[in-house]
């Protein structure tokens, strides 16, 4: 006695039998082989889909590469001006007017218009906050940048304090915008500080 077909067998069965010959056909006609076997346009598509992303990438580097140029030189900056005023016993407005415009320098090729110096000469004291020794300003002078008024207190580190009785403290601040801002996408305000003992007196006067 036979068995009875199944019906939901034959059904499953049916589409994929008409789908493969449909295939079959399909692949016999030359523009779909032509279709399926055609690769020229891969190379351009992908490079398409990419140089965007290259693109973003190499002018973020850019920025940042330059960001950390800036950085640096402004590091550079605070220190040499303060070294220049540390090495002498008193110094003049005429010297300081050249010390300013000869730090400018330093930022080459980045614009120095806009760079914010002050040079002060801070008197050591004995009193502290926190770990911290409190200092008085005897004199200051800035570049794009406000004067500290005499006696202004300001805390020094204790490493710095321990071994001087006056210093010469000197601050930088650079505002970076970027080239392209894909990567650094805002202003950046760079900014470094230096103490340095002066060399040849106990403090170097301001004349």
């Amino acid at each position: 006695m036979s068995t009875p077909e199944n019906p939901e067998t034959k059904r499953s069965g049916g589409p994929t039998r008409a789908g493969s010959r449909l295939r079959d056909k399909l692949s016999r006609l030359p523009l779909v082989r032509r279709f399926f076997g055609e690769d020229r346009g891969v190379a351009a598509v992908e490079f398409a889909l990419i140089v965007p992303v290259m693109v973003t990438a190499y002018l973020g580097s850019v920025d940042l590469t330059q960001a950390v140029m800036v950085d640096r030189k402004v590091s550079v900056m605070a220190s040499a001006v303060g070294d220049l005023v540390a090495q002498t016993d008193e110094i003049t407005n005429a010297e300081m007017s050249n010390i300013f415009d000869i730090s400018a320098s330093l930022l080459s090729p980045f614009d120095a218009s806009t760079i914010k110096l002050r040079v002060s000469s801070l008197e050591i004291t004995t009193d502290k906050q926190g770990t911290k020794r409190k200092a008085k300003v005897q004199w200051s002078d800035g570049k794009n940048q406000t004067a500290y008024p005499k006696n202004t207190e300001i805390l020094v580190p204790e490493s710095i304090a321990a071994n001087a009785t006056t210093v010469i403290y000197t601050e930088a601040t650079y505002v970076f915008h970027p080239l392209f801002g894909q990567i650094i996408s805002s202003t950046i305000t760079l900014e470094d500080e230096y103490y340095h003992v002066p060399r040849v007196a106990d403090q170097v006067e301001r004349k």
